[in-house]
């Protein structure tokens, strides 16, 4: 079994709010999952890459931390 931290963005608030890429991200994250896998938390984030300040992955950072967990 290998466990999962998932990690969600969109740019705009708009994106956030229709959860039209959110959609996306996570059916593709449905598609790769296999049934022994487990997804230990979810993080998401609506914030443009163009500022460094984004807290979502930080707060994920230390659940990666495990050997058996996968970012």
């Amino acid at each position: 079994m290998t466990e999962y931290v998932d990690h969600y963005r969109v740019s705009t608030e708009w994106q956030g709010r229709s959860s039209l890429g959110l959609k996306a991200q996570r059916a593709m994250v449905e598609q790769f999952l296999t049934p022994a896998d487990q997804e230990v938390a979810e993080f998401t984030g609506i914030q443009s890459g163009k500022g460094d300040d984004r807290v979502e992955p930080w707060n994920a950072s230390p659940l990666c931390r495990r050997p058996t967990r996968s970012c």
